[in-house]
């Protein structure tokens, strides 16, 4: 008898056997495959993974006499003997899925060297006989996830070709993560039984899809019977009505234009719910691009839904965890950190990181929760915000999800990008509102933007600038580097004489850090004291926030528009809020020397206003908006002007290429480790640095300093109190001194404690280097 797992009994009678792992990982994996149908493939790689356990050295190994071997191999080579048969080799696909269960996805270089190196000690006629009494556990046939090779179009062969050959990339994905997923849910079932049964018990905490939107209904119910009479509130109200009559129609690709401030948010979960609920679909995801919106989002919806009934999963994310805290709240903690890993719940609340680069991700802890991705209804918030240098692959991946793994996406944001000439499959995308211009007069009424500052050399200065906020009683400024933030938020001190009501936000400051910001400029507007904000472009989207005034950099004409949606919001004024759109020479000195993408938003939007001006017309009209997309999507053939990947590094054109179109599609061979390096929202090197600010981060320190090493849940809770850097500038803060380690905990800590340089700062976050004070020991 073979074992495919040890235990701690002499007699092994708490060992598992192989045939138990074998049939219960094929099992669990067909489950996880239905959705996408593909079932028989994914028995069939459940079956298989562990082939190679079956054999003396590896159960020598699992006694503690052998050393490690590569046991996912043989269950690889064996795929490709079973299934030998037809044009597309049905074996072949499974190969580098198996081979992959444990260290991710290869390239065709590395497996083929596997498999000669493991045939050069084992032959295939010795495979077979070890894996005899196991083959029986194999169904009959695996074809039923051949669908990804007959495109839904009528268009050119080599058309078909690109559309099939990515319908079979995500197949594999969705594949790799059903096996990856359950074979650590039954591992976990034998070596860590707790965590298991904390798996099971989250799913009885979890109300139906159903339950949910009756939790909506009524909350919707009571916030449009308790608000004013107003135009504002009657045409939320029309677009919450118009969205859940196109709720029924059959899984695609929508569109969600709703002008910012009219309730967005809780419009796309009523109709991703009800659309879920009309289609058999399983859950929804919100995939959102900025974390603070997460944040405020995850909140929104765990106060209606209930908190057992949402998942967030971002990396700042705090579990909760805490000895303050009854056991039947860290209990809930433990179990939301269990359903992280593979997205095992009815609503999950995400970054477009998280679900982007997973999708396309060679690792297995990444790949966990693809699977759970079908059958999904996903809604994209701030679309636009997708990175221009990924946009051919992304919308690939959302045509590919659609038409392989019943999935529906709904792209949501104020300013609808046109997409229209992007779609690498000519996608077909239904509009839910189709009213929206009557309801973009109601709201763009709320406010004026004034674009007098904008180019012919028309700048304000920056004493010109600080002095127009301040005339002002409460006003909002944003702008586009955090630089150029620090200097108009001391200038702002300067000339008011103290920081009373000044506030500063950016990205340089940890999320907690951030969030109490936020919540006392919330206090000061609703008691309409005295308040002056500058932020980074964070507070743009996603943040409920309410100003009379609003200033902003020039910078796209989306952007604008985000910003102008934080000027008199509710409508209140009784009078149109004033938005500024403005230029100021004063932060040039602190732009990059290398243009990027903030550059050339600036240059878009500076163009499309200035054409539009000297037309006479609105730059912030939907002629205005067609005008700024349109040349944005615009590429220019060069290498730093693409939408398909950073410096020259195609992904969608690796993936669909016509060199390695019918080699693909004949045995999965593609090059997943290059795709996956490839495809980065950041692409650059980043690093994450605690930062003990506050009492909560003190004692957050103190605490690793006591467990002097790594710990997966105290490294949770440290997020909320962590600011990721580039590489060049975390280099910058190690060689100064700025940077301490702790035993083994893999997070690097910002020295804050005497004779250290000051680099946090109470109102501006994370200084640079040469901005720090040193602080000396006071006896």
């Amino acid at each position: 008898m073979y074992f495919a797992h040890s235990g701690s009994m002499p007699d092994k009678s708490d060992w598992q056997t192989l045939e138990d792992h074998l049939a219960s990982v094929g099992e669990l994996a067909a489950k996880f495959a239905a959705p996408f149908h593909a079932s028989s493939w994914a028995r069939t790689a459940g079956v298989l993974h562990d082939a190679g356990k079956a054999c003396p050295e590896f159960q020598q190994r699992l006694e503690g006499k052998h050393p490690p071997i590569d046991h996912s191999i043989a269950g690889a080579r064996l795929a490709a003997a079973y299934y030998p048969n037809d044009r597309i080799n049905e074996g072949l696909p499974l190969a580098p899925i198996i081979a992959g269960h444990h260290t991710g996805l290869p390239d065709s270089g590395d497996l083929t060297a596997r498999s000669e190196q493991d045939a050069s000690v084992t032959s295939l006629e010795e495979l077979e006989d070890r894996f005899a009494d196991y083959k029986h556990l194999l169904p009959s046939e695996s074809s039923d996830g051949r669908v990804a090779t007959r495109p839904n179009t009528s268009r050119d062969s080599q058309e078909m070709y690109r559309e099939a050959t990515f319908n079979m990339f995500l197949l594999e994905h969705l594949l790799f993560s059903a096996l990856v997923d359950a074979d650590w849910i039954d591992t976990e079932r034998m070596m860590s039984p707790e965590n298991y049964r904390r798996r099971l018990e989250a799913h009885k905490h979890q109300l139906s899809l159903q339950e949910l939107l009756e939790r909506l209904e009524q909350h919707l119910a009571r916030v449009t019977s308790s608000a004013p009479q107003s135009a504002v509130n009657s045409a939320r109200t029309d677009m919450l009505n118009h969205a859940r009559s196109m709720a029924s129609l059959k899984p695609g690709i929508f569109s969600l234009e709703m002008p910012t401030g009219s309730g967005k948010t809780l419009t796309s979960l009523d109709f991703s719910l009800r659309h879920a609920l009309s289609n058999g679909m399983r859950r929804v995801i919100y995939a959102i691009p900025f974390m603070s919106i997460v944040e405020q989002n995850a909140k929104i919806f765990k106060d209606v839904l209930g908190a057992d009934n949402v998942l967030e999963h971002v990396s700042s994310y705090d579990y909760g965890f805490s000895a303050n805290q009854d056991d039947e709240s860290n209990e809930r903690s433990l179990r939301e950190k269990e359903l992280t890993q593979n997205w095992d719940a009815p609503v999950v609340v995400t970054t477009n990181v998280q679900l982007f680069e997973s999708l396309f991700s060679n690792r297995t802890a990444k790949s966990r929760k693809v699977h759970n991705i079908a059958g999904s209804v996903i809604v994209l918030d701030e679309v636009q915000s997708l990175p221009d240098r990924l946009l051919r692959p992304t919308l690939a991946m959302i045509e590919a999800l659609v038409s392989m793994a019943n999935v529906s996406v709904v792209l949501c944001t104020a300013t609808q990008p046109r997409f229209q000439q992007c779609w690498p499959f000519t996608a077909s995308v239904t509009q839910i509102i189709d009213n929206k211009a009557q309801h973009r007069d109601v709201f763009n009424g709320r406010a004026t933007i004034n674009v007098e500052h904008v180019g012919n050399g028309e700048g304000l200065a920056l004493s010109e600038l600080v002095e127009e906020l301040m005339e002002s009683k409460q006003s909002l400024c944003i702008v586009s580097s955090r630089k150029a933030a620090g200097m108009l938020y001391e200038a702002l001190g300067d000339y008011q004489g103290d920081s009373e009501g000044l506030f500063h936000l950016s990205a340089m400051m940890v999320p907690e850090h951030r969030s109490l910001v936020i919540a006392n400029i919330k206090q000061r507007l609703s008691e309409r004291l005295p308040c002056h904000v500058v932020s980074t472009q964070l507070i743009e989207a996603g943040v409920d926030i309410d100003f009379p005034t609003v200033y902003r950099e020039i910078t796209g004409i989306d952007s604008i528009l985000q910003a102008a949606g934080r000027c008199n919001r509710e409508g209140k004024l009784g009078h149109p809020g004033r938005v500024v759109v403005f230029e100021c020479p004063d932060f040039d000195a602190n732009r990059p020397k290398k243009p990027g993408w903030l550059s050339r938003m600036r240059a878009l939007g500076t163009e499309t206003i200035q054409y539009f001006k000297d037309l006479g017309k609105d730059p912030f009209s939907d002629e205005g908006i067609d005008y700024f997309y349109e040349r944005r999507y615009q590429s220019s053939g060069h290498v730093d002007d693409s939408l398909d990947g950073f410096q020259g590094r195609p992904i969608y054109g690796l993936i669909t290429s016509q060199d390695y179109l019918k080699h693909h599609l004949a045995n999965g061979a593609f090059p997943y480790k290059e795709i996956s390096d490839s495809y980065k929202f950041i692409n650059e090197e980043t690093v994450s640095i605690f930062v003990p600010w506050g009492a909560t981060g003190e004692a957050l320190l103190q605490e690793i300093e006591a467990r002097n090493s790594s710990d997966q849940a105290l490294y949770q809770r440290i997020q909320r109190h962590s600011i990721s850097v580039r590489m060049w500038e975390y280099k910058k803060y190690e060689e100064a001194g700025c940077i301490r380690r702790i035993g083994t905990f893999p997070v690097p800590v910002l020295e804050t404690r005497n004779g250290a340089r000051r680099l946090y700062d109470d109102n501006l976050g994370l200084l640079d280097v040469d901005e720090g004070v040193i602080e000396t020991a006071i006896i």
